[in-house]
């Protein structure tokens, strides 16, 4: 996700670095950026859990079958 957000332009920030901050300096309630790293978490959830079951989260719910038809 964050090589595609990368190559779509350019933003100041990184998903990686965003999710390794500390919680004084987390920006994690921006809407900018919360909603990017709840799809990420959920996309990366989606992926180590096992594909029979739905993730029922929002983002998972969007991410989970675009997941199942490109691994299965």
């Amino acid at each position: 996700m964050d090589q595609i957000l990368q190559s779509l332009h350019t933003p100041p920030w990184n998903l990686q670095d965003e999710l390794r901050r500390v919680h004084q300096a987390s920006r994690v309630h921006e809407a900018e950026l919360s909603q990017l790293l709840c799809a990420a978490i959920g996309v990366g959830l989606a992926i180590m859990r096992e594909f029979s079951k739905d993730v029922v989260h929002s983002p998972g719910v969007l991410s989970t079958p675009r997941i199942k038809s490109r691994v299965l």
